[in-house]
């Protein structure tokens, strides 16, 4: 309901809200946007997300950055990829398919190009990817939901799809890159604030983290002073 959506958002205060669900496969994009802008053209800001289920099909990084730039020149501002890449997603050959794949190339290097961000969620908490024991923090979360478990050989590791990213990152210092939930590791300030020294184009974006960040305060107060100019929300 966008225009109660509205109505919440004026109560709050909150000038914009950004939408991360302008999908491309069958064009869902297309009547998001003309959803979003029936309601408010200025209020409600989509992000297009690629159709990966496509990535075996020849020359798919240029036509899916060519369907970006579409979206962009009708009104999307950025560009939303989901944890799946890295993880669960597989192409043709049956295995997982990772971040930094080649065949994605075309699109990282067509958000620099049009200047708009990359809003990149990759793994999980890293509980999620630790055994479902009494030693795990979130036991009762992962008791509600065992499909938001990523422990196993049938996984890859957290620290490699984090790593996939990174280079990705490294490759296309022209594009900004916006790390969704701390950059998917705010258990560790430190080496996130690593990550945002090396990458000038690394943002970070602190949603559905306030819990580690809360556990941490003095660590997290100083994070925030020294990156408040690349923390946004």
């Amino acid at each position: 309901d966008l225009k109660k959506c509205l109505a919440e958002m004026d109560s709050a205060g909150v000038i914009a809200c950004v939408s991360l669900d302008g999908l491309s496969k069958d064009d869902i994009w297309k009547k998001h946007l003309a959803d979003l802008r029936a309601v408010s053209r200025d209020r409600f800001i989509m992000f297009f997300s690629p159709d990966f289920s496509r990535i075996d099909e020849p020359d798919f990084g240029s036509r899916e950055a060519a369907r970006l730039e579409e979206a962009v020149k009708a009104g999307a501002r950025g560009l939303k990829i989901f944890k799946s890449l890295g993880l669960t997603l597989k192409d043709k050959t049956g295995k997982v398919v990772p971040v930094d794949d080649p065949r994605i190339d075309p699109i990282w290097a067509m958000c620099g190009r049009l200047r708009i961000p990359v809003m990149i969620h990759v793994t999980d908490p890293v509980a999620f990817f630790t055994p479902l024991d009494r030693f795990n923090e979130r036991y009762d979360e992962l008791g509600a939901h065992p499909d938001w478990l990523f422990y196993g050989p049938q996984f890859p590791k957290k620290e490699d799809i984090l790593a996939q990213r990174n280079r990705v990152i490294a490759r296309h210092p022209n594009t900004i890159f916006i790390g969704a939930h701390v950059a998917n590791l705010p258990e560790d300030l430190a080496t996130v604030s690593k990550w945002l020294d090396a990458y000038p184009n690394l943002y970070v974006d602190i949603d559905a983290r306030i819990s580690e960040l809360g556990r941490q305060p003095y660590a997290a107060r100083k994070f925030f002073i020294s990156y408040q100019d690349r923390i946004p929300f």
